[in-house]
């Protein structure tokens, strides 16, 4: 599902016309990037955590050219489901795609 998806989910859900659940997803997804570029962690409850974390520089080869090269320390974002949001998931499994169990 893509972002044109999700906005035509929830708009299908809500009744909302299209252009306000965009502008109000729009919203939100900038909200959770800014925080996370101010450092701060963006919390909500039964769905997840999105957090920053520091990831130390490590040697790498370069496929092509089977060099080797050195990764500098970054800063990455990272999203942590709740345990609700991880039994959904873990429950709808076995329904998608005709998987069998969960």
């Amino acid at each position: 599902m893509d972002k044109q998806e999700l906005i035509k989910a929830v708009q299908k859900a809500t009744g909302y016309q299209h252009d306000d659940v965009r502008r109000i997803a729009s919203s939100v997804f900038e909200v959770i990037v800014e925080a996370l570029a101010a450092g701060d962690a963006v919390t909500i409850r039964n769905f997840g955590q999105f957090t920053v974390r520091e990831v130390s520089g490590r040697t790498t080869k370069d496929i092509g050219t089977g060099r080797l090269r050195w990764n500098t320390d970054s800063i990455v974002p990272v999203f942590r489901p709740s345990k609700p949001f991880k039994l959904l998931v873990r429950e709808g499994w076995g329904t998608v795609k005709g998987r069998a169990g969960a």
